[in-house]
């Protein structure tokens, strides 16, 4: 498996805009689960945020940052930099989740749980191996600005064969060499985001099984595309 430099967990849910009221008790909640020993070894929060609707709790290095606001919770990790890793991060939001939606409302309403993670590696020619790897024109010339965005949407088992449920996943893959619109494209590195969603319709009860079996198609997906459509993409890992 690819070493990821950024996972992110994410749980959507139906608006909720009484998340305003309770925002100062979802992070009091959350520090007492850290004081409790409830969180996963390594992870202390020390920095509170406040950007509108959203709620925000980092450590001190600013390598895992966690975002409540009206329709969910956001967790963002940096595993090199926080030393915490993929199962390790999906512990914490495990924890989280299971302690800040019942106290917002959103429980009852979940719609979405997605899971992302990107990588960056080092090539000689990001462009041309890009090219090399997913398409059949290498005829037309060098190319060195490359942006790729591709989206898959399946069903899922149970949108399969239940009646009046239309639950479905979105795999979504970007490849780019460009850090900017307003940057040249960088011929040195390359990088990766693997975006993996299930969608809920109708919504669903919130429960631990909905992220635990998301997450084991999510690394099944990883698995597959790290060894097979997108393996020719693969170099040296950048060092950070």
């Amino acid at each position: 498996m690819w070493d990821a430099t950024n996972v992110v967990f994410g749980v959507r849910h139906k608006k909720r805009f009484s998340f305003l009221d309770y925002a100062g008790q979802v992070l009091d909640s959350v520090i007492e689960m850290q004081e409790a020993g409830e969180l996963p070894t390594g992870v202390v929060f020390q920095a509170v945020g406040w950007q509108k609707t959203i709620a925000q709790l980092k450590d001190a290095k600013g390598a895992i940052t966690v975002d409540f606001n009206i329709d969910g919770i956001v967790l963002t990790v940096d595993p090199i930099r926080s030393r915490l890793p993929h199962e390790a991060a999906k512990r914490l939001f495990l924890a989280l989740a299971a302690k800040v939606l019942p106290i917002t409302g959103g429980e009852d309403r979940i719609n979405r749980i997605g899971t992302m993670q990107k990588y960056e590696f080092n090539h000689q020619g990001s462009g041309e191996v890009v090219v090399a790897a997913l398409t059949t024109l290498g005829s037309l010339g060098s190319a060195a600005d490359v942006a790729i965005r591709l989206s898959f949407r399946t069903p899922t088992e149970d949108g399969l064969v239940q009646r009046d449920v239309n639950d479905w996943r979105n795999t979504i893959i970007q490849v780019w060499n460009r850090q900017a619109e307003e940057t040249d494209p960088d011929l040195t590195r390359l990088d990766i985001s693997i975006d993996y969603q299930t969608y809920f319709a109708p919504a669903r009860q919130y429960a631990a099984r909905l992220i635990e079996e998301h997450d084991r198609h999510f690394v099944n997906r990883l698995e597959a595309l790290q060894s097979g459509g997108l393996a020719g993409l693969a170099g040296n890992q950048v060092a950070r």
